[in-house]
């Protein structure tokens, strides 16, 4: 595992810099436990300007959240879950997610999250395009619901797993999400952690010119930051080219057990990386641990237009989420005091 060069106290994570773009920000994917949890997330997402998230939860922490927060959250609510399923009984498990589905449609909520990895086939046997999930698109298609899915891992798991064969058991791992894209056309997929894919920018470019509901986020923060900076002025291009395709996210889970940071500075960090990865130019030490880094981890500032950030920020995601433009001081207050 590669560590900072530097110890936390050594970077200014409680200093954000001036921003070239001022208006409201999205964190269009991140979890949290409960509403409770969120209480640090937002302490700290206050300060870097975040005036709504989009947190990944199940459906009654979703009631919770809207609860407490209002308008400044829109509960993304897990669909299918990675260990909790049974498979075995494919009349109950349909049952079931058909009343889940419409439910989240009678609280007007607009997106369902799926976790389709290599993992969760290990375990279930089951794919993204398995028959016996038709009924849930369907479903789902019915509802006008729109789907928040990560499909794949890192190059370096599947380097770990499968060796030579890596890079083609991953562009084979991708038939699963092709089939449902091409069956659904009018259903959002926003594909999270650029599509699982930062590491290969072509096949990006080839995704979202084949099919044009497909919206990227910029979540899982070490990973992002790590593979997609490092192509450097591409990646600039490539956040240029599909400013209208892409929101930002951060991954970060509100819960008291991974903050291993910190309550705080375990928010901050990611915050901190995000901030100087997409809106400053030069090299950076990463002040967040990265287990698949061989050298201290570091990234590359993209210094992204004010207008890409614009979009980045806050125009597709008040789109694709309806987000109502906050009003003057409509934050949640407080402030980050002692750091």
């Amino acid at each position: 595992m590669a560590a900072p060069v530097e110890p936390l106290s050594a970077f200014p994570l409680y200093q954000p810099l001036p921003r070239p773009y001022r208006g409201p920000i999205a964190d269009a994917h991140m979890h949290a436990r409960d509403a409770a949890a969120m209480e640090n997330y937002w302490t700290v997402a206050r300060l870097y300007g975040i005036h709504y998230a989009c947190p990944i939860v199940e459906l009654p922490v979703a009631l919770e959240l809207q609860q407490r927060y209002g308008d400044h959250v829109r509960p993304i609510v897990w669909g299918i879950r990675p260990r909790q399923e049974n498979f075995q009984d494919l009349g109950a498990f349909r049952r079931k997610k058909e009343a889940l589905l419409e439910a989240i449609a009678q609280h007007g909520w607009r997106w369902v999250k799926l976790w389709f990895t290599p993992r969760f086939l290990y375990w279930h046997r089951v794919w993204l395009d398995d028959p016996h999930l038709d009924f849930f698109f369907e479903r789902m298609a019915r509802l006008h619901l729109n789907l928040l899915v990560h499909v794949a891992d890192p190059d370096v798991w599947f380097v770990r797993e499968h060796g030579d064969r890596a890079r083609e058991v991953k562009r084979q791992h991708y038939l699963q999400l092709e089939r449902r894209l091409q069956a659904y056309p009018h259903m959002v997929f926003q594909l999270a952690h650029f599509a699982g894919y930062p590491e290969d920018l072509d096949f990006l470019d080839r995704l979202l010119e084949r099919y044009p509901q497909v919206v990227l986020d910029s979540s899982a923060t070490k990973w992002v930051a790590r593979e997609f900076s490092r192509h450097g002025e591409r990646a600039r291009r490539f956040m240029v080219r599909w400013q209208e395709r892409i929101v930002f996210g951060t991954d970060l889970v509100a819960h008291p057990e991974r903050e291993k940071e910190g309550p705080r500075d375990h928010y901050a960090t990611r915050f901190y990386v995000h901030q100087r990865l997409w809106e400053q130019a030069g090299v950076f030490d990463s002040p967040i641990e990265d287990a698949d880094s061989l050298e201290p981890p570091r990234f590359y500032g993209l210094a992204l237009p004010e207008d890409v950030l614009r979009r980045f920020y806050w125009d597709n995601a008040a789109r694709l989420y309806a987000l109502p433009v906050p009003h003057v001081g409509s934050t949640l207050g407080g402030t980050v005091g002692g750091q």
